[in-house]
């Protein structure tokens, strides 16, 4: 018995790491360090930690004064820029998104390495490094928006020239409810779908796999034009969907809806009310296995039934 849940527990956890998000991600920080006079500062030492695990990334600036951090999960981060000499210069608070690439600058002033100056609270950081067309579909409006049969694929209409064609009946080679998007005129077989950075495309019918349930779902981004050969594979958007995960602190939660026509308000040219009846309900939690170090993220898939 203790081997056979030693052998679910480890099918588990390998499991949790391959779905693991910082497999691939897509967001990324860079930017230029100047001391007072605007001349750049090379070898100066850049941190990004994030604020909800502590997990911290480091790199040095180059000749050019330049950094750059890439391959960063979405999320916030507190930034500190340091070099012996000078001030320790801290960003807090800047928020990647899923697919952005956010230019942040220090100008460090000359002191001791002991003294910090902090800047939050500032407007928020711009993308002048990419020309792509982008907006990210955050998690509260994932969870909280209507949504006919939570499947969080639909909200990609509520960006600009993001079409729905076709919702695909078929069960014999795909899933059903499949959704075929149109983007700014292009086919509805061109949307590229992506699940934490890797492909998330049926391959048979070029729409969209199932995504986890909204409350899994971190938030996506949508890209609709001038994306970079790296986001390619189609000629219509890119829809990359980001999962949460765990942080240091536990958190949860549990969710339940019904659908009875018991509710429904009968169709004028009905007889009677409508029998659908439909029924969701699951749960979800995360937090630390150890903090600081590794951390988890799980969620029942919810469970519904319709007749």
């Amino acid at each position: 018995m203790r081997h056979i849940l030693f052998a679910v527990w480890l099918s588990l956890f390998l499991g949790l790491l391959l779905a693991s998000p910082a497999l691939a991600q897509t967001g990324q920080i860079n930017g230029v360090i100047t001391d007072n006079s605007g001349a750049v500062v090379p070898g100066a030492n850049v941190r990004a930690v994030e604020v909800a695990t502590g997990l911290s990334r480091d790199t040095v600036t180059g000749a050019d004064g330049r950094y750059n951090f890439t391959s960063l999960r979405p999320t916030t981060y507190d930034i500190t820029a340091e070099l012996t000499g000078f001030r320790t210069s801290q960003r807090k608070g800047v928020l990647l998104q899923a697919n952005e690439n956010l230019t942040v600058n220090f100008a460090i002033e000359l002191g001791a390495l002991a003294e910090t100056v902090t800047v939050s609270g500032e407007s928020p950081v711009v993308d002048v490094t990419s020309a792509a067309l982008n907006e990210v579909v955050d998690s509260k409006r994932i969870v909280e928006l209507p949504l006919n049969g939570r499947d969080a694929a639909k909200l990609s209409t509520l960006v600009a020239g993001m079409v729905l064609t076709l919702v695909d009946q078929e069960s014999g080679k795909t899933i059903p409810g499949a959704l075929r998007l149109s983007t700014n005129g292009t086919e509805a077989r061109q949307v590229s779908f992506r699940l934490d950075g890797t492909s998330h495309t049926d391959p048979y019918f070029q729409q969209n796999q199932p995504f986890p349930f909204p409350d899994a779902l971190q938030e996506f981004s949508i890209q609709t034009s001038n994306y970079s050969a790296s986001q390619g594979n189609s000629a219509g958007a890119v829809v990359n969907a980001i999962t949460r995960s765990g942080t240091n602190v536990f958190h949860g939660g549990g969710f339940g809806y019904l659908r009875d026509r018991t509710f429904n308000a009968r169709n004028f040219f009905s007889a009677e009310r409508d029998f659908l009846k439909r029924k969701q309900y699951g749960g979800f939690l995360g937090g630390p296995v150890q903090r600081g170090k590794t951390f988890f993220f799980a969620g029942s898939k919810p469970s519904w039934s319709a007749s």
